[in-house]
């Protein structure tokens, strides 16, 4: 492992112990120092993104998840986090694929299959939303989200 990735993994984990003890403001400023020095950093993208969504800063959060998904494609956290932002701007089209796509990198994803239901369910597509509540229901008989989704 090269110096300059073990810099970037020693942000991430102080930014990470930051966000755990509520320091916000701290651990924004330290993911901020991180990107400029590691501006394609996956992980880094993530809290910015993380962080943006805590404060309701819902375009950046976006942007910043977007990039965090371009650098690592494959991370169902992150694609469910996306989903999160584009719901709370209601761009349900959006959340709805980010939700999909969680569960097709992490099947066993239960808030991203019950997340998918309450979207779906909004849109109007009630079958649609029914069966991303059974999936979810069917992974965690006691989630009481996707339950009270069915109701």
């Amino acid at each position: 492992m090269n110096s300059s990735t073990t810099r970037a993994q020693e942000i991430v984990s102080a930014a990470r112990n930051l966000i755990q003890s509520n320091r916000l403001q701290e651990a924004e400023t330290i993911i901020s120092q991180g990107l400029s020095d590691f501006p394609d950093n996956a992980d880094l993208l993530y809290f910015a993104g993380h962080l943006a969504y805590r404060s309701q800063h819902f375009e950046r959060a976006i942007v910043c998840l977007e990039q965090a998904r371009t650098a690592a494609p494959i991370s169902a956290g992150i694609v469910f986090d996306l989903g999160l932002a584009y719901q709370a701007i209601r761009h349900a089209e959006k959340a709805a694929q980010c939700y999909r796509d969680a569960t097709h990198l992490e099947p066993n994803y239960v808030q991203a299959h019950a997340n998918l239901g309450f979207v779906l369910r909004a849109q109007g597509d009630l079958m649609g939303a029914l069966e991303a509540f059974v999936s979810a229901v069917d992974l965690d008989a006691n989630h009481i989200g996707a339950a009270k989704g069915m109701a």
